[in-house]
């Protein structure tokens, strides 16, 4: 029997200037099956950081304590602050544009400018992409992954050479953003 194909979801962020936090609005749900449940539970909403660092996605206590969640066991994880016993949570997350990832193991942990920091454990499902051109940080996302991006293989098939017009300000000329600042103090951090 054929399987339908899987519809790709996805989305982008986008950033004024060069970002040097990834944020997204995100939702997280006590874990439901989206194809049986008859009501969805209501949502957490949140701001999440995204980092290519973190191995397992974390939530904060204050993300445990609003959607009533029940640890499922514990877990050891290895943080920057050195290695912590912590609860293992089940969760559904909804991320922007309806890109949504049903049954996600997640740990508690302290968190500093967010409610979740979204770990390998989800950009690892799908195809996940950061850009910094004209002043702006865009970030885009997919899932399930459907194409290997790889900027070296696109170079070496391009017909002729990829290049860009831009011309990089020098480090002390005023930015071009208009803030009246040297580059190497606003934009060129």
């Amino acid at each position: 029997m054929d399987r339908p194909p899987l519809l790709s979801e996805s989305f982008t962020v986008t950033h004024d200037g060069i970002a040097n936090v990834l944020r997204s609005d995100t939702l997280i749900y006590p874990a439901f099956d989206p194809k049986t449940v008859s009501k969805t539970p209501d949502p957490c909403p949140c701001v999440g950081i995204w980092d290519t660092g973190a191995t397992t996605t974390c939530i904060s206590q204050n993300i445990v304590d609003k959607c009533s969640l029940k640890p499922v066991g514990m877990a050891v994880t290895h943080t920057a602050s050195g290695v912590l016993k912590t609860s293992v949570y089940l969760v559904n997350i909804m991320l922007r544009n309806n890109v949504g990832i049903p049954y996600v193991r997640v740990v508690q942990a302290d968190i500093h400018g967010a409610d979740i920091l979204i770990g390998m454990d989800i950009i690892g499902r799908g195809d996940f992409a950061i850009t910094c051109s004209d002043r702006k940080t865009v970030f885009s996302f997919r899932l399930p992954s459907i194409a290997l991006i790889d900027f070296v293989a696109e170079k070496n098939q391009a017909k002729e050479p990829i290049r860009h017009d831009k011309a990089i300000p020098s480090r002390n000329s005023p930015c071009s953003c208009g803030s009246g600042k040297k580059y190497k103090k606003c934009c060129g951090k």
